[in-house]
C-alpha cells in the first residue's frame, strides 16, 4: 500500500492547477469586488483564508520551523472572521500577493507533509479541533491540502459566473 503523501498529494497539486485556471482571466481590479445583491467570498479573501489554513497545517504537523503564524492574517482570515468587499486591493492586498501567499503556503504545507513521519501523521488531533471527524494530523492535514481549498475554489468558480465570467470547463 502507498504511504499516505503518495495518496494525498497529487490531489494537493491539483489544488493548484485548478487554481491557475480559476484565477488566470479575473483582472486584478475585479478580485475584491462581491457581486452586487450576493452574499458571497471574494477570491481575495477566499485567497488569504486558503493561504492561512495552509500555514496552518504546518503547525497541524509540528513544523514550527514552517509555521508563519501571521497575527494579522488569523485576523483578516480565520474562521469566522468576516469577509468585506475589498475592489481597491486595501484591506486583503493585491490579486499577485494574494496568490503569491496562496502557492507558497500550498507548496510549503505540501513539502511538509512529504516529509512527515508517520508518527507524526499518525499523532491524535486534539479534542475540539475536529478530532471527533479527523482522528489524526494525518487526516486533518489531507483535508487542510485539499478539501478545505477545494471547497473555496468551488465557491470561486460560483463567483465567476455572479460576475459574468465564462465557466472554466
Amino acid at each position: 500500500m502507498p504511504a499516505l503523501p503518495e495518496i494525498v498529494l497529487p490531489s494537493a497539486r491539483l489544488v493548484l492547477m485548478y487554481s491557475d485556471m480559476l484565477v488566470k482571466d479575473i483582472p486584478a481590479e475585479q478580485f475584491g469586488v462581491v457581486p452586487e445583491g450576493v452574499n458571497c467570498n471574494s477570491p481575495a479573501y477566499n485567497y488569504g483564508h486558503m493561504a492561512l489554513y495552509a500555514d496552518m497545517c504546518c503547525d497541524v504537523l509540528g513544523r514550527k520551523d514552517l509555521f508563519k503564524n501571521d497575527a494579522k492574517w488569523k485576523e483578516l482570515y480565520e474562521f469566522g472572521a468576516k469577509s468585506e468587499a475589498d475592489p481597491a486591493g486595501k484591506r486583503y492586498g493585491r490579486k499577485d500577493e494574494l496568490l503569491a501567499r496562496f502557492k507558497e503556503r500550498q507548496e510549503t504545507a505540501m513539502r511538509a507533509f512529504a516529509e512527515a513521519t508517520p508518527e507524526a501523521l499518525d499523532a491524535p488531533m486534539p479534542e475540539g479541533m475536529m478530532g471527533d471527524v479527523m482522528k489524526t494530523k494525518g487526516a486533518m492535514a489531507a483535508f487542510m491540502l485539499t478539501g478545505h481549498p477545494f471547497g473555496h475554489l468551488g465557491q470561486i468558480s460560483t463567483w465567476r459566473r455572479c460576475m459574468g465570467l465564462p465557466m472554466i470547463f
